[in-house]
């Protein structure tokens, strides 16, 4: 085998060559002397690491005498490990609640503004591929289930991710088969009327409820469409607390302008705030999206 490299080649004399040689100096003077073992250094240097060893020794003897009472002294006991544990406990019961309470806010203003977004981009997409939102319905066209649905499939559901459409209130996630209502921050039961052929409920993909109210309700049995329309947000479907301002929401649809935004959003402060979590006990509390909204996507009254 052949390798790559400079010119010489390498040999390797034979053991018969191998010679052992002595010098001596040339000016004849004395051989230098031999270096002394580990061994005989040790023996030579024995009182001297002894010394320091004892040395050592006293010293470390010294610093615990001097010391010592208070080094034991530093020491916990078992009453007064228990007793630091059990403040620990107590600050963590006090402040764990407001913490928790605090992240659910977060996660809820999160969810809504998410919620906000979505369908915002659900008119402005149908826009584009249907024309102008103001000549989506009629006025003066009374309301069926059957021209409802048609609408909706035109100009809604193709820009939202559908889960699945509710014909009932369990198919939505709720435990009450004929659940029409929720509750407010005060337990005044409050009727959102979910469920009927004049509305559509659906669940999207990532868990929210919608239910589009596109009508003029006059509770006349003549309901015709309305260019003015409303969407109530449950940002977990069926799951507790379904309470307005906790996790559900109402928008409104302005299909003349066009935009979707909270309901109440252009009302004067105190409105919303009395309509959000004011005791009121003829009117709904549904202005709380408008109050987070106003306060930069945070939960701050309750």
């Amino acid at each position: 085998m052949k390798f790559r490299g400079g010119g010489a080649t390498r040999k390797t004399a034979p053991d018969s060559d191998l010679t052992i040689s002595h010098f001596e100096d040339k000016d004849n003077s004395s051989p230098k002397p031999l270096k002394k073992t580990s061994l005989e250094s040790f023996y030579e240097n024995r009182y001297v690491i002894l010394s320091l060893t004892q040395n050592l020794s006293i010293l470390i003897k010294n610093i615990w005498h001097f010391c010592g009472q208070k080094c034991r002294k530093a020491a916990f006991t078992m009453a007064e490990v228990l007793i630091t544990l059990g403040i620990i406990g107590i600050v963590a019961a006090m402040t764990l609640p407001s913490l928790i309470g605090n992240y659910q806010k977060k996660v809820t203003a999160t969810k809504l503004k998410k919620a906000y977004a979505v369908l915002s981009q659900a008119i402005l997409l149908s826009q584009s591929d249907n024309g102008e939102s103001r000549y989506w319905v009629d006025e003066s066209v009374k309301i069926t289930e059957e021209n409802l649905k048609r609408y909706f499939d035109i100009y809604w559901a193709p820009y939202l991710r559908i889960s699945t459409f509710c014909d009932s209130a369990k198919t939505c996630g709720y435990p009450d088969e004929n659940q029409t209502n929720v509750k407010d921050f005060y337990g005044k039961t409050t009727s959102l009327n979910f469920w009927g052929g004049n509305r559509i409920s659906l669940l999207t993909e990532d868990g929210m409820y919608l239910l589009f109210r596109s009508i003029n309700d006059s509770g006349s049995g003549n309901e015709r469409f309305s260019k003015q329309q409303q969407i109530f947000v449950d940002i977990n479907a069926g799951k507790n607390p379904n309470c307005l301002g906790k996790d559900t929401f109402l928008f409104y649809i302005d299909l003349d302008n066009p935009r979707i935004l909270p309901y109440g959003y252009d009302k004067d402060d105190r409105t919303i705030n009395e309509k959000c979590y004011g005791k009121i006990t003829n009117n709904y509390l549904n202005m709380c999206a408008a109050r987070i909204m106003h306060d930069n996507w945070e939960i701050t009254y309750y």
